[in-house]
């Protein structure tokens, strides 16, 4: 596990270990709030540094060392200033994060930052595809955080009894996890594809292009130092005949070369699914496209207003 994640040049997170007990213990009685009530709540639950290493000492030992569930620290400038924590693992299809920070650094933009990248952690070490955050039904700043990183309401309204007797309302938020392969390939297609369909007056839709890719297809792809530079999808149509959805390279003057090892990769995958023909629609606004399906042996099929549907078999184009 990484131990320590730099953020920006003055916000990073430690997961929570001993030895915050101290710093962790100075910073919730750093100073007496009449309007912070978080950092009141901690001062009456953790009145001595023995209250503060059993909470580290229980996070550690029953959470993390259990399922691999942290507690991060949030630093600002070598201050602890709030905490950023997945919550036990759970049955079911989602992980839930909480989140706090004192009242003197809030509204600094720091959760915002903060977020993606715990977003990325739990992709990354979570095998859930979404992820549940909650906040009270008062605190609008939390709510306003949660929608602009993309979190949903899931139109539940949670109840909570507080320690005074009271009870708590609380909003459900989701935000569904994007597969780090299918972000790349939402990156690499967006930059290809924009000043292409912007010619002929189309927008680009990244939702869409998304959901496209929850369809079973076969995914070619070419990386170099962990940076997806080259991609083929297609998928099986009918008996022996593939559709090519899309073939990118990043950066195709810098990356000539990768194109025909992507093409000897997808020639493979064709061979071993048994696909003896292949089709591909092109925008007319796009001529490198059009010049690489006519060099490759590719025939028209049909021709639209805006695009061309070429056709060739797996045995011409290897000519």
């Amino acid at each position: 596990m990484i131990d320590k994640i730099i953020i920006s040049n003055d916000i990073f997170l430690e997961m929570m270990d001993k030895k915050h007990v101290s710093l962790f213990y100075e910073s919730i009685h750093e100073k007496v709030s009449d309007t912070d009530h978080y950092r009141q709540n901690l001062q009456k639950k953790y009145k001595k540094l023995e209250d503060v290493e059993s909470r580290i000492e229980d996070a550690v030992k029953n959470k993390r060392n259990v399922d691999g569930t942290p507690d991060f620290f949030i630093f600002y400038g070598n201050k602890i200033v709030g905490i950023f924590e997945f919550h036990p693992l759970l049955d079911g299809d989602h992980i839930e994060v909480g989140y706090w920070l004192y009242e003197e650094h809030r509204n600094k933009g720091i959760l915002s930052k903060v977020f993606p990248i715990m977003i990325e952690y739990a992709r990354d070490n979570f095998d859930k595809p979404n992820i549940l955050a909650t906040t009270s039904i008062e605190n609008v700043p939390s709510q306003k955080l949660l929608e602009k990183i993309k979190f949903t309401k899931t139109g539940k309204i949670l109840e909570f009894n507080q320690l005074d007797g009271t009870t708590s309302k609380e909003f459900e938020y989701i935000y569904k996890i994007i597969p780090k392969l299918h972000q790349d390939i939402l990156e690499l297609e967006t930059e290809n594809m924009v000043p292409i369909l912007e010619k002929i007056g189309f927008k680009h839709d990244p939702q869409k292009l998304l959901d496209g890719l929850k369809t079973p297809q076969n995914i070619i792809t070419i990386c170099r130092n962990d940076i997806l530079v080259g991609l083929l999808r297609y998928s099986e149509i009918e008996e022996k005949k593939a559709k090519v959805w899309s073939i990118q390279i990043k950066n195709p003057d810098v990356n000539k070369g990768q194109l025909l090892s992507l093409l000897k990769k997808a020639y493979l995958s064709f061979r071993e699914n048994n696909i003896q023909s292949v089709m591909s629609v092109v925008q007319k606004s796009n001529e490198k496209s059009i010049r690489f399906h006519e060099k490759m042996g590719f025939q028209i099929s049909k021709n639209f207003e805006k695009a061309i549907q070429y056709e060739a078999t797996i045995e011409d184009i290897c000519k």
